[in-house]
């Protein structure tokens, strides 16, 4: 059996980063902590943590039991929170995952109209990680994330597609590009435009799932032109193709506002190319929260605007 106060001297060590920190927040000696948590490593016959400066860091076996002792003492933590408090009111923390090769704004403006006022009144407090996708997937899998909104979508019976965005794809360019080319036909076919156009093109980096689409759908089209720019920040490709530095696939809601405004114009007027779509995953058979919820309802609500 376990020792119940090893885990939970492991657990604040953990938390804390650092002994003497978790030694002073526990009130005992930090020669007897020091002990506790040798005791737990010889137990369990793992190393759990490593040296970090002044500090102390995670192993990879210590990441995986620090999760599991989150799930046991967060609520414990909760629960003397609430007994404090004299408003009896906890602050829920919603952790929400958002993978790396999402355009910022685009991600910012999808939390800013889903956390509305009286969502905000719930005492809700948010913390968002970027990173890649299969990263946060394990982290979703070890319940330190909530929900995951990424470009990938998932296999297996850990996890669940609650909504997801379909979002076209459209191939843009800054609109001085046709002004200062006459020859160039606006109507004319995409891959004849862009010859005409001697345009290269900006895009996301190789590993993204938006660019491997990209070169598929080039390949469809017989498109075969230069890649002057590419980025692994989606906001770098879209401001090239502000910029006018080359034509730009992006899906409309990345660039819905330079539309809108005429700074950029849709090459592909009459030509339909792809579908880039955005998912909503969370732990499945986990009771839906109020978070998830609107942002399952947004996601399904979800309309392009020509």
């Amino acid at each position: 059996m376990f020792n119940y106060n090893h885990l939970f001297y492991f657990f604040t060590v953990a938390r804390l980063g650092g002994m003497i920190k978790a030694a002073h927040h526990l009130r005992i000696a930090q020669p007897s902590l020091t002990v506790q948590i040798k005791a737990l490593e010889a137990h369990t016959n793992r190393t759990l943590f490593k040296k970090a400066g002044r500090g102390v860091a995670l192993t990879q076996d210590g990441e995986v039991l620090y999760s599991i002792c989150r799930r046991m003492f967060e609520p414990v933590d909760d629960l003397s929170e609430f007994l404090e408090n004299k408003d009896s009111r906890v602050q829920k923390t919603i952790r929400i995952g958002v993978s790396d090769e999402l355009e910022r704004p685009f991600v910012v403006n999808l939390i800013r109209k889903i956390f509305r006022k009286d969502l905000m009144n719930q005492d809700v407090h948010v913390s968002m990680r970027s990173d890649k996708h299969r990263v946060l997937l394990d982290k979703l899998r070890w319940k330190e994330l909530d929900v995951l909104l990424s470009n990938h979508t998932t296999l297996g019976d850990d996890f669940a597609v609650l909504a997801e965005i379909s979002m076209p794809v459209v191939a843009v360019a800054n609109r001085s590009i046709l002004k200062n080319n006459r020859k160039s036909q606006a109507k004319d076919p995409l891959g004849k435009l862009l010859q005409a156009l001697n345009l290269g093109l900006v895009v996301p980096v190789s590993e993204h799932k938006l660019r491997i689409e990209t070169e598929i759908q080039l390949q469809k089209l017989r498109i075969n032109r230069p890649v002057i720019f590419e980025s692994d920040i989606l906001s770098a490709v879209v401001r090239a193709a502000v910029e006018g530095v080359g034509v730009g696939f992006l899906p409309k809601p990345y660039v819905q506002k330079e539309l809108t405004s005429g700074t950029l114009v849709k090459l592909n007027d009459g030509q339909k190319l792809w579908n880039h779509v955005v998912y909503q995953i969370a732990p499945k058979n986990r009771q839906l929260d109020l978070v998830n919820s609107e942002i399952r309802d947004y996601f399904r609500v979800f309309k392009d605007k020509d």
